[in-house]
Order: structure tokens, then sequence, then C-alpha cells
């Protein structure tokens, strides 16, 4: 049986059968000369893994989307949160300098989610992130606590080039001179946010799970569902993604 993540890859085969419609033309030294090809390609992507991630939280339950939170880190509040756009994110006026993989905002909290494959975070990404929070709880006028999520492969050490042994010593290395004085394009002067922006990141809670325990979360989550109506239609979204993650078991990491 095809699950709906089947459905990302017919819709990216017909615009690479069909590349005229999105203003493309195909090129005689194209890298790949098969559907096939791309798609091995796009299961090694990080990015693609994020859009049916994308896909998952923005329709699944607010209830069960609490639980996946609370299983990645019991400490993580219940809320009624709303995934954030990137068109909403972008109202925030930040110039592209964030660009969290997700972004869910409550009423008294907001989850930041940075999924990672090959590459390796940063101190710089953390900081982007404590921007997003600090900005966001700026623009709203709300100080909502601020929760940031790290999927990996492996453990919490081979997440940063620097080696943390844990979240204390990530923080611990955290300082204000690496806020830079502007964002990116230059249209946003940070040197008067710097101190606040900080601040978030020091006290934000910070979590991490790797693809093989996420993987048994995601399974156990679907597994205790309870009996309903709409119970067929939550099944086939966890279907859809456990299908997805299983496709990238070994890029993943997965045991």
């Amino acid at each position: 049986m095809s699950n709906w993540n089947e459905e990302y890859y017919d819709i990216i085969e017909f615009y690479y059968w069909e590349p005229q419609h999105i203003g493309k033309k195909k090129y005689e030294d194209a890298n790949f000369n098969s559907m096939e090809e791309v798609k091995t390609h796009l299961l090694n992507m990080e990015v693609s893994l994020n859009h049916q991630f994308n896909y998952f939280f923005r329709l699944i339950p607010k209830e069960i989307l609490n639980e996946i939170f609370q299983g990645i880190d019991k400490n993580i509040a219940s809320d009624k949160y709303n995934f954030q756009s990137t068109k909403q994110i972008n109202e925030l006026e930040l110039d592209d300098a964030t660009q969290p993989d997700m972004f869910f905002i409550g009423e008294e909290n907001q989850i930041g989610i940075e999924m990672k494959i090959g590459a390796k975070s940063s101190i710089e990404q953390v900081l982007k992130y404590a921007m997003l929070f600090y900005f966001n709880n700026l623009k709203s006028k709300r100080e909502r606590k601020a929760n940031l999520i790290f999927i990996s492969k492996g453990d919490f050490s081979n997440l940063f080039p620097e080696k943390f042994e844990n979240i204390i010593k990530l923080k611990q290395a955290l300082n204000i001179e690496q806020i830079p004085d502007e964002t990116k394009k230059g249209n946003n002067d940070l040197r008067t946010h710097k101190e606040g922006i900080l601040n978030v990141a020091k006290q934000m809670s910070i979590s991490f799970i790797n693809y093989n325990d996420l993987n048994s979360l995601i399974s156990k989550t679907k597994s205790q569902l309870v009996e309903s109506k709409y119970k067929d239609s939550v099944e086939m979204l966890f279907d859809g993604l456990i299908d997805e993650i299983n496709a990238r078991r070994k890029i993943l990491g997965i045991e």
C-alpha cells in the first residue's frame, strides 16, 4: 500500500518531466538521468526529510503533538502549539536570519526544531534560534518560554564540532561576542538586542533526540492511539512518516 509520503515524490516527478510549469528548462548536462536517481538523491537530503516532517506536524492533532514533544523532553510544557509557516516567520522581519527547520508557537511556549543528517550544528545556529525566540516575544509583546529540539544521528557529543559533552557545556560556551551587530543582510541592528538574545539562549530549554529513539517514539505513540472515528486518519499520518523514516534507516543511523 502506498502512503501519503509517496505523494511528495509523485509531485516532484511531475515537475521533473514537465519543468516548464515552474519556469525551468531541462538541460543536457543534468546529473540525473531518471526519476529513480532523483529520488535516491532526495532520500539522502536533509531538506526533503524536513518537508515530510513538516507535513506530519502541520496535520497531527495538538494532543498527540504534545505527547511527542513530551516524549522527547518531559519538561516541555503542554500547549496549543501551532506550526509556523515560512510566511509567518518572515513577518518577524528578520531577513531570513534564522531559517528554522520547524517553529511552533503556543499560548505560553515556543519550540524550534533543528534536524541534522550529515552536517553538524554550531554555536551560531543555537544563537539564531535564540534570536528567533527573542524577536517573537518582542513582536508579540508576550513572554513565551523557549525550547529548542535537536534531532540528529548518534549522541549529543557528535552534534557540534566542539564535541560538547552535554547541554550545560554548550550553554557555558555561549557569549555575547558571538552575536553579530546586525543580521546578515544588514537590515536589522542587533546591538541593543544582544543581551536579550543571550539571556534567551542561556535560559531556553535545549533537548536532543537521535533518529533511532525518535523512530521508536513515533511507533510507540501510534500504538497508543485511542479509539475514535478519526483514528484511521491519524494512523495514516503516522504510517506515512514511519514509511519515510524506514526508507532512510541507514543514513539516519537507525538500528
